[in-house]
């Protein structure tokens, strides 16, 4: 090993160490004089934010009737025209919606709408593929 190469590897070094430590959040928390200094405890009450968010009130959803309204209305069809109509509630990534499926012609179309804004949060249209026996 020559000596050019120690000052470089040791500069990677220290630059690999430093790295993890910024990324780990690791500081000194060493006063000008050495002493580390550390907060109080309180009796205060936390005011940290929960991730339980209240449930939605049903009674502030949209119809299931509207939501096959929205549904039929954007892809410019009737009720009477299609066939194999189903609506069911769930919740995606925490929002109540209406899955709203039908079927016209060779396609299916599924759409999400959002139970309480009426938005609709996603359109899937897919081609019928029949089955052969």
């Amino acid at each position: 090993m020559t000596t050019t190469q120690i000052p470089w590897r040791r500069g990677l070094i220290v630059l690999a160490v430093g790295s993890a430590m910024a990324l780990t959040g690791c500081t000194d928390d060493a006063g000008p004089g050495g002493e580390t200094t550390s907060v109080p405890p309180t009796n205060e009450p936390s005011t940290v934010a929960t991730t339980n968010a209240p449930e939605p009130d049903p009674a502030d959803f949209i119809s299931q009737e509207e939501a096959i309204r929205i549904a039929l209305e954007q892809a410019q069809l009737t009720e009477d025209k299609v066939v194999n109509l189903r609506v069911r509630e769930r919740s995606d990534d925490g929002v109540t919606e209406y899955e709203v499926d039908f079927d016209y012609g060779n396609f299916d179309y599924d759409y999400d709408i959002n139970a309480i804004t009426g938005e609709i949060r996603d359109i899937d249209i897919d081609p019928i593929h029949e089955t052969e026996e």
